[in-house]
């Protein structure tokens, strides 16, 4: 599933990118947070069009959370060793490693 929203696993945890269940075969992302613009002003966003830069930048981190949370259905486990797809990401920082 995709959604505009943000995710919440429970309410003591912060959000997340997107969560798998491979149990239960499936699993859920949210785009709200990739916009490089999320934290900004309605002002700023009103009033700033999207870039093909901004284009690129979503596209990336979209794709990056899609396959993330795939191979999650799949059985694969967070990475935290290497610069990986599997790296859990906490902040726009790591995600775009």
């Amino acid at each position: 599933a995709i959604t505009m929203a943000d995710i919440y696993v429970d309410e003591v945890e912060d959000w997340v990118y997107g969560q798998a269940r491979r149990l239960d075969g499936f699993c859920v992302y949210s785009f709200a947070r990739l916009d490089p613009l999320y934290s900004a002003s309605p002002q700023t966003l009103f009033s700033s069009p999207l870039t093909d830069e901004h284009r690129v930048i979503m596209i990336r981190r979209c794709v990056k959370i899609l396959l993330h949370e795939l191979s999650h259905l799949f059985g694969l486990k967070h990475c935290i060793y290497y610069t990986c797809l599997m790296n859990g990401a906490n902040n726009e920082t790591e995600m775009d490693r």
